[in-house]
């Protein structure tokens, strides 16, 4: 029997080192015989743990075989918490930062405490760790530094506390470089911690190992290794996070740790432990019927009856004064249990399909532009559509909602935008993937299925290899959670279908160049260019004051030009910044041929365009056949037969290439005599045109176009409608454009042909 007496100030950590050393143990094989992991061993040596349980110090002096006097030692030392107190031996500072959040927030570099006295700094820390190896939104951290209206310095005031931060987690040594803990990410910041630097990590690690545990002896090891991390209410001293979802879901998870543990206790019935375990969780959880069942059943079965009842008592009483609610089926089995004193038999088990892997609440979705403008009545009815007010007579809320719309109108700034501010309406978090529906590579089910999963924190391993059963699990997880999935650019419906919650309060966000008009049960919002004022306001915010030289009629012409498309205008802003020496009068002077407007509505990546291009790639031939001759007629198309004259086409299928072009979000939908394309689509329309047909093939088109007028001209004369040109003004471009592209190609335009003559006998 080893006996080993230590010296006064002595810590628990170099005791525990010394008595393993002296029986000639490793770490793992103490942790064998203690029934601890080798993990909770190593951080008791290392002083990464300060306070072990008495449960797990008394594991440690039997399998160390301690006599009394060094065993009693061994609990003073880990009673008395010397390894925090102490300065003896203490490392420099300048070590790597440990983050402590499973109770009040704490900071360590060695054995040194790093002091933030600053609130703000305080609580950008506590957000940043509780998404550890995750980007946060700088929206988000906005959100939690400063409640309600933020002071137009906010987004500085942000840098600084980081910068602040980053200097007090990573002091740089003279002439040394270092990677930075605290990041800059694209939208947001990230906290790159691992599981030697932060608690969460570890509680975490130890729950799953106690899930995939074959052994209910070793889940209950885990899981009271795991519980010992929990301090207090996590991040309780934290003010400015009171009522945040993450804190809330950080709560719920650690109670449910401690609900299994107690049920696999119950099963052994070791009821001392539960009593010793659910007695803090009970008191920081009042209205927990699950956890002061099993402690009021514990209690009872220790032989603390009087006790128990006044639990019982206490919970049913907090019930109907702060809830109106009566006691719940379980909390009322477990009473008559009780009452029975039936300590062994019929058990409910919390399964290990209740125990969520613990996970930070997924924040996927991206920063939203900071000069959205606009939009209010869009974004007012995504949220009725998502969120239904209360009291609302509308129909309940959508499973999906699609925003619909070509490229350039700003879809993706919108949904994110409605995201952002429709995140407390879904507390468990939000999903986001870029489904690339316009690009030759658009993401697969499977890579996007995985994404979801493992943001809600399924591991690795455990995620499905085929798509259906990836799919399932996904819906499963989403039943019990209030999570909001942001999908943009969907190609089709069949790319969105897989991905769809199921039951519950889950509600997924698509943009979609295409309508998605199979999508079943999908509210849509067509999303159409911005109004006069909505532009020149979004045009303001991108070009400064002392460029906007010309006044409102330049800054009029330039909105016009772009078609109040909000990327034409983002574009406008962007090349008036990069070229130092231009106004917005010269840009408007060069916008006006329309011939270079394209080539002006292009800076660095972003390309009108190309995305242009992307849309109509997609279309079947014959369709792109359709758009490339509906940009090279002259004005708007009175009807479908004007249409059909002009492609030589019957009827019915150019009615059906139609709606293809307006799913697609290429021509937009209008009334009667409205057939044409915005101003911008034709422009690119009609360099297709040049370059895909035929001088010939492009007059031969506007030949039967103008055939076809004619004899709608003399039907209506027949009729007695006199004045027919000047009622139509478009008429005189038809011609316009014949002679044009007559003259163009050197030839006589044909003004004959079996299309022509079949719609003139239908118009005769």
């Amino acid at each position: 029997m080893i006996d080993m007496v230590s010296g006064p100030g002595t810590t628990f950590a170099e005791l525990l080192r010394r008595h393993r050393s002296a029986a000639g143990l490793t770490q793992r094989e103490l942790a064998r015989r203690a029934g601890l992991s080798t993990t909770a061993v190593r951080d008791l040596e290392q002083r990464r743990t300060w306070r072990p349980t008495e449960r797990s110090v008394s594991r440690l002096c039997a399998a160390l075989q301690l006599g009394p006097r060094p065993a009693a030692a061994l609990r003073r030392a880990a009673a008395s918490g010397t390894d925090r107190t102490s300065t003896k031996d203490r490392p420099a500072p300048g070590g790597r930062p440990v983050v402590s959040i499973l109770g009040p927030l704490r900071i360590q570099r060695g054995t040194e405490a790093v002091d933030l006295t600053s609130a703000r700094q305080r609580a950008l820390l506590a957000r940043l760790a509780m998404s550890p190896g995750r980007t946060v939104g700088r929206a988000d951290l906005l959100k939690v530094l400063w409640e309600g209206e933020q002071p137009e310095s906010a987004v500085n005031l942000l840098h600084t506390y980081v910068a602040r931060l980053r200097r007090l987690l990573d002091p740089v040594p003279a002439g040394r470089a270092a990677t930075s803990t605290l990041v800059h990410a694209p939208g947001g910041y990230r906290l790159d911690l691992d599981e030697d630097q932060l608690d969460l990590l570890r509680f975490q690690r130890l729950v799953r190992e106690a899930t995939e545990a074959g052994v209910p002896a070793r889940a209950v090891a885990r899981l009271a290794d795991a519980l010992a991390l929990w301090r207090d209410d996590p991040l309780g001293d934290v003010d400015m996070l009171a009522g945040h979802p993450a804190v809330a879901s950080l709560t719920a998870w650690l109670t449910l740790a401690a609900l299994r543990y107690a049920d696999l206790l119950d099963e052994r019935g070791d009821y001392a432990t539960v009593v010793n375990a659910l007695r803090p969780i009970a008191a920081r959880c009042p209205l927990d019927e699950q956890v002061h069942a099993r402690f009021i059943l514990a209690l009872g079965a220790t032989g603390r009856q009087s006790e128990a009842y006044a639990e019982y008592n206490g919970i049913v009483r907090r019930l109907a004064d702060q809830l109106g609610a009566d006691p719940g089926t379980e909390l009322r089995q477990y009473h008559q249990r009780l009452l029975r004193q039936q300590w062994t038999g019929s058990r409910r088990v919390t399964a290990w399909a209740e125990f969520r892997v613990v996970v930070p609440v997924p924040s996927q979705a991206p920063a939203p532009v900071a000069d959205f403008t606009g939009r209010a009545d869009e974004l007012r009815r995504l949220g009725e559509a998502l969120v239904p007010s209360a009291g609302s007579v509308a129909r309940p809320s959508s499973r999906v909602c699609v925003v619909a719309g070509p490229a350039g109108m700003g879809k993706t700034a919108l949904a994110l935008v409605a995201a952002e501010r429709l995140e407390a309406a879904f507390p468990d978090g939000q999903l986001y993937a870029d489904l690339r529906g316009g690009s030759t590579r658009p993401a697969t089910t499977g890579e996007v299925l995985t994404r979801f999963l493992l943001g809600l924190g399924v591991t690795d391993g455990r995620v499905p290899g085929d798509e259906e059963s990836a799919a399932a699990l996904l819906r499963s997880l989403l039943a019990a959670r209030r999570v909001l999935i942001v999908l943009d650019d969907a190609r089709d419906a069949a790319q969105v279908r897989p991905l769809l919650p199921g039951r519950g309060g889950s509600r997924m966000l698509v943009t979609s160049r295409n309508r998605l008009v199979t999508l079943e049960g999908a509210r849509r919002l067509d999303l159409t260019t911005l109004g006069t004022q909505e532009a020149l306001d979004l045009l303001a915010e991108s070009v400064p004051s002392k460029r906007s030289g010309g006044g409102d009629r330049a800054a009029l012409a330039v909105v016009s030009a772009c078609g109040h498309l909000p990327l034409a205008l983002r574009i406008v802003g962007l090349r008036l910044a990069t070229r130092p020496h231009d106004t917005l009068t010269d840009l408007s002077r060069r916008l006006a041929d329309p011939d270079r407007r394209l080539d002006e509505l292009r800076v660095g990546d972003l390309d009108l365009r190309a995305a242009f291009r992307s849309s109509v790639e997609r279309l079947p031939a014959a369709t792109a056949r359709t758009f490339r001759l509906l940009a090279v007629a002259p004005g708007p198309l009175p009807g479908l037969e004007a249409v059909a004259a002009l492609l030589d086409r019957p009827v019915a299928v150019v009615d059906e290439e139609l709606h293809q072009l307006v799913d697609a979000g290429l021509l937009p939908v209008a009334g009667p005599g409205q057939i044409r394309l915005p101003e911008l689509l034709r422009s690119y329309g009609r360099e297709l045109a040049q370059c895909q047909e035929s001088v010939g093939e492009r007059a031969a088109a506007i030949a039967r176009l103008a055939a076809w007028r004619d004899a709608l001209a003399l039907r209506l004369t027949r009729a007695g409608i006199r004045n027919v040109a000047q009622r139509t003004p478009s008429w005189r471009s038809v011609d316009a454009e014949v002679r044009r592209v007559a003259e163009a190609g050197g030839r006589e335009v044909p003004h004959t042909g079996s299309g022509v003559l079949a719609i003139g006998r239908q118009a005769g």
